[in-house]
């Protein structure tokens, strides 16, 4: 999935409040800080899916990745 060819109105969509106006803060505010279960299982699904690594090498890891591109050219 490249992140940016993500439609920045659906990303996270089912794990992340969107809105289309300043009316809806208010109503977005309150869902962010009390989700219900489907969103709390989107939340873990996509954090899952993005920070599958967290062990403090994932500079190494991008550079690695841009080592490997420029031996590709």
């Amino acid at each position: 999935m490249p992140i940016l060819d993500e439609d920045n109105r659906r990303f996270l969509e089912g794990a992340f409040v969107h809105i289309e106006s300043a009316d809806q803060i208010g109503a977005a505010v309150v869902k962010a800080l009390a989700p219900d279960p489907a969103t709390r299982l989107a939340v873990e699904t996509r954090r899952s899916e993005l920070f599958y690594k967290l062990d403090g090498r994932a500079s190494q890891r991008i550079v690695d990745t841009i080592d490997n591109l420029i031996r590709l050219k």
